[in-house]
Order: C-alpha cells, then structure tokens, then sequence
C-alpha cells in the first residue's frame, strides 16, 4: 500500500496499512511514457485500513488492529498510555483529493462543486487497546457496518476522557471507531517536537477546507479542553 508517514512510539513502529495500492508494474510503465505516479495507485474502499504495531526490539508484529477504510497522508502524533496506544491521523474518505492537486483541477475549483467535498477530511483520534482476550464472547454478532450492531459489545478502550473505542468481533478482529478532534479540515499538521511519541496537547495543522471564509487558515487544536483557536489573514495562503 502508499504508506507517506509512519509512527513511532516508546515500544513499537506504527504502520497505517491503507487500501490505496502501488501497482509495480505500472510504476516501471509510467517511468518510461512519463506519467504521473497518481495513476500507479489504485483505491480499494471496501477493504478495512489496518494498523500494525511492531516491536522496535525485535521487529515482530505484536498487534493489528482495523478501521473503516480512509485515506492519509499525514500522522500528527503517536503514543502509549496504560496500555493502550493513541494515534492520531488527518483522515479522508477516499483518495479523491489527490485529484484535486493537478494544476488544471485547481484553475477549474471554482466551477467544480465537488472540489470541496473532495478535500473534506478530519483529524481523528484511534485508541488502540493493547490487552485484549484472545477470544470473543459474543455470539450473537449482527453486521459490524451498522451503529447498533456494537451494542452488545464490550468497549475495549478503558481510558479515560477518550470517546474513540475499540471491539473485539467474533471472528477476533479488534475494530476501532475513531473520536473527532476538530470538526475542521486539518492538513499538514505540527506539534512542539519535543512532544513527539509522548502524550501531548496541542497541534496546528492548516486549514484544508477550501470552501471556507479563507482557506488558508491556521489551526491550533487543544485536545485535552476540546477547543481550536484559528488565525488568518486576507489573500494570504501559508505554505507546509
């Protein structure tokens, strides 16, 4: 799969498997007709995105964990806490907002009402429990795409002031439902990098809902209080 960040905690490497795939060989095809790498990637939105923790001491898969599929580009922050592992990541739908970069689909933005949903993303937050029983209790599993169907399951996630959660489903998959930081679209996020694999407050990303008052606003995210401060100034855009 395009994996474009990873995260690394105090025990382990983060690896977010996404359904976007690099086909190889259309990579050596597009090195020599000189098309883009856009079109080597192919989406698979009905395969779950899986995320893999790997031992950093011995390079052994110790835990997987699955999601609704969603596109990312970017991981703002990582980090264990009572055995769990957060991690939180700017989240997309789909990849559709890679479309979105070709200088021609910008020119045309105005004219196109799909350009802005195409780039809505959040940041999200996944808590991914690291003990859990080998084996389900539950039997009377009903379809895991549906709201209620989690009712009868147990929350795996313990933490406290956390509203993400985790499911342990009879065939033993842990599936995660992620809790939303900021109802804005948040893109090329920072945090003080002194922070980085430890338990954090803050992070600023730039605002990537083109449809808003101004684009290019700045971000300041408080997640412990659930509050964001933004900042912007006419006709300017900051870069990454």
């Amino acid at each position: 799969c395009y994996m474009h960040t990873f995260g690394i905690t105090e025990n382990y490497y983060v690896i977010v498997e996404q359904p976007l795939t690099v086909s190889i060989p259309a990579v050596l095809k597009s090195q020599i007709v000189n098309e883009p790498m856009i079109s080597c990637l192919k989406w698979f939105g009905d395969k779950m995105t899986c995320i893999y923790l790997i031992d950093r001491q011995t390079g052994e898969l110790r835990h997987t964990f699955h999601a609704e599929a969603f596109f990312f580009l970017h991981i703002i922050n990582q980090y264990e806490n009572d055995g769990h592992l957060v991690i939180d990541i700017c989240c997309y739908k789909d990849p559709e907002m890679l479309n979105c970069m070709y200088i021609e689909s910008m020119r045309k933005m105005q004219n196109n009402p799909d350009y802005a949903r195409m780039f809505r993303g959040r940041p999200l937050r996944f808590v991914l429990p690291l003990n859990y029983p080998t084996k389900s209790k539950i039997s009377n599993f009903l379809s895991w795409g549906c709201e209620s169907s989690f009712d009868n399951f147990e929350n795996l996630v313990t933490l406290k002031d956390m509203n993400a959660s985790a499911y342990q489903l009879p065939d033993g998959i842990i599936f995660c439902k992620p809790e939303l930081l900021c109802n804005l679209g948040c893109e090329t996020p920072r945090i003080c990098d002194k922070n980085l694999g430890l338990d954090y407050q803050y992070f600023y990303a730039i605002s990537s809902d083109v449809d808003g008052d101004n684009p290019g606003t700045l971000i300041k995210v408080d997640i412990y209080n659930k509050t964001k401060l933004t900042w912007c100034e006419n006709n300017v855009y900051p870069s990454e």
